[in-house]
């Protein structure tokens, strides 16, 4: 793999502005070509940062938000938007049923029609509120909505619905849900690079952030560094501890 091509891996499993992608792609692109520079090749460089997605997620983490996270919001809007386009599909038909006068089917065929809107309704709702609060509680009941919808969809009568809505919300919420979200909050395996968190480095260049300078050596390899408070130079020979990792640049404070 190229350089080039380990970066585009990391953007394309990024979720960010525009901006916000922009400048850590030049950021990258800095520092992998530092690393290369000091004789590193680029294998080295991804067995040190870590596979694309890993590095992706720690921009995620930074944000708030991990590469998971952000696949499932995108999953749930791609529903909510299918849901949205299925209900305005009702709704012309109910339209097209009244300018046609058609009557067939009769009361029961109306009813259906109606508690099939009201489900599918429930059913966005609940997703749109999943989606604001990623609380992996709400999609649960929308999963029942949906089963309730399709019973409706095939002429079940109204008790049946509610009793498929409350057994499959019920048994997702309390299945389902512990296994989805021990997925989300799992503990991430330590990457190469989380490995070097609490370690002692030795500054190689000043680490100066208002110019952007600074480069740090720690188990033989060269990284980028940046002083974790702002206008604090730290000069070169000195020892530092690395707090956290930023991307590819450790964060560091003099000891």
């Amino acid at each position: 793999m190229t350089k080039q091509e380990y970066i585009k891996e990391i953007m394309r499993a990024l979720d960010v502005s525009k901006s916000e992608k922009k400048r850590i792609e030049s950021d990258l692109d800095s520092d992998i070509q530092t690393a290369l520079e000091h004789g590193e090749s680029i294998d080295e460089v991804i067995r040190r940062m870590g596979e694309p997605e890993e590095v992706a997620s720690e921009f995620m983490m930074n944000s708030g938000k991990t590469v998971h996270e952000l696949k499932y919001i995108k999953v749930l809007k791609i529903v909510l938007a299918g849901c949205a386009i299925f209900i305005a599909g009702f709704f012309m038909n109910a339209l097209l049923m009244k300018l046609t006068e058609v009557t067939a089917g009769g009361p029961d065929y109306r009813q259906s029609f109606y508690l099939s809107i009201f489900w599918l309704i429930l059913m966005i709702l609940l997703i749109a509120v999943e989606i604001a609060t990623l609380g992996l509680t709400t999609i649960w009941f929308a999963g029942g909505a949906l089963l309730a919808l399709i019973a409706a969809l095939f002429g079940f009568n109204t008790i049946v619905q509610v009793v498929l809505f409350c057994i499959v919300s019920g048994v997702l919420l309390f299945v389902t849900r512990p296994i989805a979200v021990k997925y989300f909050n799992k503990t991430r395996e330590r990457t190469n690079a989380d490995r070097l968190i609490g370690r002692t480095a030795v500054v190689t260049q000043d680490i100066d952030n208002t110019h952007g300078t600074g480069e740090v050596v720690v188990a033989g390899m060269i990284w980028t560094a940046r002083a974790s408070v702002e206008n604090h130079r730290i000069s070169k020979g000195d020892t530092v501890e690395i707090l956290s990792i930023s991307g590819a640049k450790l964060i560091v404070r003099k000891k």
